[in-house]
């Protein structure tokens, strides 16, 4: 591609290369020492981490209006998140049969992944999993499509009408 090579440039990582890319993520989880909240993230393990930037701040760890505003979205997120988590027989279905919806599938758990290794504080964290939110909302919208076409469509015979 002809973009690769200027991104990795800006970046300063070299995206094939496994050692350079462990340094950067190492650099990355360096900033979080810096503060404790970032270092007490640094220290998680994996799942933990992604839960903290997808979920934080929440309500008993937010501080003033905007913060209070942000675990209201948080919430959200989290009903939404838990909702797919409990029909994930559905949204299984729906991306087996839609490439559009199995991407952001696959989209939204490698970013989450990604993000969750080199996020280093919840300030950063509220920005970046913003990339994530647009992706979960088509897996979102697709499975109470299905769900709906399953309710109305389950008993009739199939028609060419």
């Amino acid at each position: 591609s002809i973009t690769l090579p200027t991104v990795m440039e800006s970046v300063g990582v070299q995206v094939f290369d496994a050692d350079n890319l462990d340094q950067f993520i190492e650099s990355r989880q360096d900033f979080g020492m810096r503060t404790d909240q970032g270092a007490d993230l640094v220290s998680l393990p994996l799942p933990l981490k992604i839960a903290a930037l997808l979920f934080r701040p929440f309500y008993f760890d937010a501080s003033g209006a905007m913060g209070l505003l942000a675990s209201v979205e948080n919430s959200i997120l989290l009903v939404i998140v838990s909702y797919l988590f409990w029909q994930w027989q559905d949204v299984a279905r729906v991306a087996k049969h839609l490439l559009f919806v199995r991407f952001c599938v696959v989209y939204s758990i490698l970013l989450s992944i990604t993000l969750g290794l080199v996020n280093y504080n919840v300030g950063l964290g509220l920005r970046q999993k913003m990339m994530i939110v647009p992706a979960i909302l088509v897996v979102l919208f697709a499975t109470f499509a299905f769900r709906e076409y399953g309710k109305r469509f389950r008993n009739r015979p199939y028609t060419n009408c």
